[in-house]
């Protein structure tokens, strides 16, 4: 065999030998690219459950942030409407203020012109006098009877301008008087709030704490948000829960 054709067989040899290699190399390439894509699929479905998971958690959020402002706007409006009634009280108390002055102007009147008819007509018919002096004493009847509803009226109104005032002036700093004692009407576990049988005639305010018991156990506290005349809605403090609130518990501060 000559050298040139030795040579070609070398040659021919050696590229049959690379081109095992080769393929052996493509082999375990194609095996780690493989992997590759399955770690690739693996976590692109991972990422995808977790933002659909995130995306549901961002509508939740969403929501109830929705759900906050319109408590919020409740609370302001409620705000709004007791501060407008504590000017219709102030003004009631007033009006009632100027009308009584007025029945007693017209009372003494009354009393003066009956002390004119006795010394105008002291001698005249005792049965005209009497008559007379009857219709007086039956109009001054009338008046003082309605002297005395109206001072109860507006005793009454004092009394009411007095509470709103001071719940108004107690509201800021949540301060409500010792002795607060009521029960837990309802809960609504979704939202974290539950209803009270006690409210500003009590003098429960917004922003007030209350204790809440069961029996002689501690349950946990809730924060006034709003108070009507004999009921109020709190909130469950979360950081002071020793256990679920439930309807029939007691509260007190």
């Amino acid at each position: 065999m000559s050298g040139a054709a030795k040579i070609a067989t070398f040659a021919a040899a050696l590229g049959g030998v690379f081109c095992v290699i080769f393929a052996f190399l493509i082999v375990s390439q194609k095996d780690t690219f493989a992997a590759a894509r399955d770690d690739y699929n693996t976590k692109w479905t991972s990422t995808k459950t977790e933002l659909v998971a995130t995306k549901k958690d961002l509508t939740q959020t969403k929501t109830d942030l929705t759900d906050k402002q319109a408590k919020l706007d409740e609370t302001t409006s409620k705000l709004t409407s007791a501060e407008s009634n504590l000017m219709a009280q102030q003004k009631k108390a007033g009006d009632l203020e100027n009308l009584l002055k007025d029945k007693e102007a017209e009372l003494a009147r009354s009393k003066g012109q009956m002390d004119e008819l006795l010394q105008k007509f002291g001698d005249q018919d005792p049965a005209n006098l009497l008559s007379n002096i009857n219709d007086l004493k039956a109009k001054l009847d009338a008046l003082e009877g309605e002297r005395k509803i109206l001072d109860d009226q507006l005793q009454g109104a004092k009394q009411n301008v007095a509470m709103l005032e001071d719940a108004l002036k107690r509201k800021d700093q949540g301060t409500m008087p010792p002795g607060i004692s009521g029960k837990i009407e309802t809960v609504n576990r979704k939202w974290n709030f539950v209803v009270l049988n006690v409210g500003v005639k009590d003098g429960v305010v917004p922003n007030g704490v209350l204790i809440v018991y069961r029996g002689n156990n501690f349950v946990g506290k809730v924060k006034v948000v709003t108070s009507e005349s004999s009921t109020s809605v709190a909130d469950i403090l979360p950081e002071w829960h020793n256990a679920d609130i439930q309807s029939g518990d007691s509260v007190l501060n």
